[in-house]
């Protein structure tokens, strides 16, 4: 995806994540922390389960994008590859890989 394509995409991306569930959105952040220390490359999905295993829910999973956003924004993580996702809803579309950065490990 061009960066044109991706700023296309801004306004979608800052909706979902204003209008996602406050609890929704601190445990979101707590998993990605959690897998930043882990220190194993890890997406959207990896998260996604840990939260159902939890039982956190939100009405629409779209504002996971923002949250990683910002980390990667951060200088958290940092994006590898576009890679299968292993959920049934996707469909086998794409996702993204995210690689923590080590000197960062300690959040």
């Amino acid at each position: 995806m061009t960066q044109t394509n991706m700023l296309d995409y801004q306004p979608s991306i800052d909706n979902s994540l204003n209008n996602a569930n406050l609890e929704w959105k601190r445990e979101a952040e707590a998993t990605i922390k959690l897998l930043i220390r882990i220190g194993n490359d890890f997406s959207a999905d990896d998260v996604i389960r840990i939260l159902d295993e939890k039982g956190v829910k939100t009405h629409n999973n779209s504002a996971l994008g923002g949250i990683m956003q910002r980390f990667s924004k951060d200088g958290y993580i940092r994006f590898l590859r576009h890679v299968n996702s292993t959920r049934k809803s996707r469909h086998g579309s794409t996702v993204r890989l995210w690689r923590p950065m080590t000197r960062l490990a300690n959040v």
